[in-house]
């Protein structure tokens, strides 16, 4: 299963609390496992992946989420999203609330 099917089938968990940290752990593991890189901080609460731009992360804490885009269309996911997805700009995004 390619990378971003993998991160739409797994990721579902609370980022934020100590008892989700493994999850969190899991998650950035699974991608390193099939894409090495480093997910590079922006200027506020973002990230993205260097070298390759295959995935975005946003922290909204006032929320508790992680918004993350992923790229390719929505179209591409569904058969594989157990979350929901939506389009954003051509792009696949979904959020990460709880475990």
């Amino acid at each position: 299963m390619p990378l971003i099917q993998c991160l739409l089938v797994q990721a579902t968990g609370n980022f934020y609390d100590s008892q989700n940290q493994s999850f969190r752990r899991q998650l950035l593991s699974g991608v390193r496992q099939k894409s090495p890189g480093d997910l590079k901080r922006g200027k506020s609460r973002n990230f993205s992946e260097t070298p390759d731009n295959f995935w975005y992360v946003i922290v909204q804490p006032r929320i508790d989420e992680l918004s993350i885009t992923v790229h390719g269309a929505v179209d591409h996911f569904e058969p594989v999203a157990r979350l929901e997805i939506k389009d954003d700009r051509g792009n696949t995004r979904f959020k990460v609330t709880q475990l």
